[in-house]
């Protein structure tokens, strides 16, 4: 499997692997697996302004509890977003200067 296959079918089904990844979120936590104190994503600490007792997994609360991961998961994939937009005008910044030394070089040449 290519990178591209595995990004294309990503992209493709954003909302239902968003939906998804809050579902076990809350399955992790409610069964103490987890804490949503921390949330790590690729290596990058995110602050959450929560203690353990701000996730009472009763039954009233899930609905709010369910809010909260969703917005945890809006805030991973606009992070991530941003990071792939950097990285894009970082990799285009190199290939024009990697063109103009060219164009530099050829240049020098004739």
């Amino acid at each position: 499997m290519s990178h591209r296959t595995l990004s294309g079918f990503r992209s493709d089904n954003k909302t239902a692997l968003d939906d998804l990844f809050t579902q076990v979120l809350g399955m992790l936590s409610a069964e103490g697996l987890i804490t949503l104190r921390t949330v790590h994503a690729d290596g990058t600490k995110i602050k959450a302004n929560a203690g353990g007792n701000h996730f009472p997994w009763s039954r009233e609360n899930r609905g709010a509890s369910g809010s909260r991961r969703r917005e945890q998961v809006r805030v991973l994939n606009q992070q991530a977003e941003n990071e792939e937009q950097l990285r894009n005008a970082r990799c285009s910044q190199a290939r024009a200067a990697r063109q103009r030394a060219s164009r530099l070089e050829a240049a020098c040449a004739k």
